[in-house]
């Protein structure tokens, strides 16, 4: 079974996906269990159409901590106040039975190790994104591994995906009949080893479908019109150019394993 464990929505202020859109990415792109996890934001779709559909929906949330950091939390349904520190946003996984993910563990402004050492904390954590459809993590592979052997977590492939075509172009692979999978996701996730996960990446479409910044936005001219234009409005703006633009033909990836 495929797995994408970090996922973004439309609910998110930077996503496009539509719960339908998902759904049918999810199928075209043969992901049997996928994460929605907006940005500091619990999920609220509905999981019926998933499973009618063969795919287990996994809720979840990105929280942002007091330092900027990103921590997602599997199976978590209540919030959490935005700018928590960081013992709060594992403590409030924990109290919810979740599962804690490091994302993008060494990106820029975002990564966990961008602002944490590694401690005691890290007993709690499940897993840590290897690889990530947002974010080029080869300069930190051997970071990433050696932190994750000391402390004995998993590492994972997840798309991060914001738009449909973003889905599984980072994924991670188990052998497991979906079907058994779906009743206990949660206890599943709990006890795979490292041994049984796969990481898989689809390089070509990556490099074509994958998420880019353009080098407009990079200019200071840019970074002026951000502090001057409203965020609801230029949110407007993305939306109505995704609404009417060509969307890529969604079709199985040609996965590639990355050995870790």
């Amino acid at each position: 079974m495929i797995l994408d464990l970090h996922s973004h929505t439309v609910a998110s202020f930077d996503g496009f996906t539509t719960s339908r859109q998902l759904r049918d990415a999810c199928v075209g792109r043969g992901i049997t269990m996928v994460a929605v996890t907006e940005h500091d934001e619990v999920c609220r779709l509905d999981p019926a159409p998933f499973l009618a559909a063969g795919v287990t929906l996994v809720p979840g949330c990105e929280f942002t901590t007091d330092r900027g950091a990103h921590i997602i939390g599997l199976f978590v349904r209540a919030g959490l106040l935005k700018g928590s520190t960081r013992e709060a946003v594992f403590a409030h996984i924990r109290s919810e039975g979740g599962l804690i993910v490091l994302p993008h563990p060494f990106k820029p402004g975002s990564g966990y190790f961008a602002f944490y050492q590694e401690d005691a904390l890290l007993k709690d954590v499940a897993f840590v994104e290897m690889l990530n459809g947002g974010w080029d993590s080869s300069e930190y592979v051997d970071d990433i591994r050696a932190i994750c052997v000391r402390n004995g977590l998993r590492m994972i492939a997840s798309s991060d995906s914001h738009k449909p075509e973003h889905l599984g172009l980072c994924a991670t692979r188990v052998d497991a009949d979906p079907a058994a999978v779906r009743e206990d996701a949660r206890g599943f996730l709990s006890r795979v080893s490292q041994e049984q996960i796969e990481l898989l990446t689809d390089e070509m479409r990556l490099r074509s479908e994958g998420r880019k910044v353009h080098p407009l936005q990079r200019t200071g001219a840019y970074q002026l019109l951000l502090r001057v234009i409203p965020g609801r409005v230029r949110r407007g703006i993305k939306l109505v150019r995704y609404r009417f633009r060509r969307a890529p033909t969604l079709s199985i990836p040609t996965y590639r394993r990355f050995t870790v």
